[in-house]
């Protein structure tokens, strides 16, 4: 038997089963979007540090996050920079979608926070940032706002600490629940080329 006649028949029996009802059971149901929590409550300084590249950096919060000693910041709060001027962090609400818009935002850094009522696993959802800290653990950020960076966090009961080291002059933040417990993200596909007529022996990846 060819293979054209081989696929043609096992298609025509699961066109048959399908009929009959006898697989239906079967097949996988639609996977629904995943609950997604915008946050719209930030606080925002200007940059800590010196802008560019540099060969050693020197910014005031960055510091802080390394000898693990910062903390969510109060509306007020002072944090002097390497150069002995003093910035002040200030309360930021975002627009109707999700957007927080701010000149600090310019190399500047946005502090969130989200109470979270159990220990919990969600997806981060973030864009406009270069990097990204949830309760200390650095995660990497979107700042061209590719809108492909979807990172799963590790949330604990209560108050859970968001740091985000801005580019652009705009952050959206979003924490998603995961579709189902293991899954694979087709957001950022990076996949072999394949050539007709030869054999490859290739892998693809997903990242999101």
């Amino acid at each position: 038997m060819s293979a054209h006649r081989v696929v043609a028949s096992v298609f025509g029996l699961i066109a048959s089963l399908l009929a009959q009802g006898a697989v239906g059971a079967a097949l996988p149901l639609p996977t629904p979007p995943p609950a997604s929590l915008v946050l719209t409550q930030a606080l925002v300084l200007p940059p800590a540090g010196r802008a560019g590249r540099v060969a050693f950096r020197a910014d005031a919060v960055e510091a802080e996050v390394v000898k693990g000693t910062w903390h969510l910041p109060q509306a007020g709060d002072i944090v002097r920079r390497p150069s002995g001027s003093n910035l002040v962090w200030r309360t930021l609400t975002s627009d109707a979608n999700g957007w927080f818009s701010n000149p600090a935002l310019r190399g500047g850094y946005a502090a969130l926070s989200y109470d979270a009522p159990s220990n919990q696993v969600l997806l981060l959802h973030a864009a406009g940032h270069s990097m990204a800290y949830v309760n200390g653990e650095p995660r990497a950020g979107d700042v061209y706002e590719y809108d492909s960076v979807i990172l799963p966090v590790a949330l604990h009961a209560g108050k859970n600490e968001l740091l985000f080291a801005a580019g652009r002059g705009r952050l959206r933040v979003r924490l998603e629940t995961p579709r189902q417990p293991v899954f694979l993200s087709m957001n950022d596909n990076t996949l072999p080329d394949l050539v007709r007529d030869q054999v490859n022996d290739t892998w693809g990846h997903s990242v999101g």
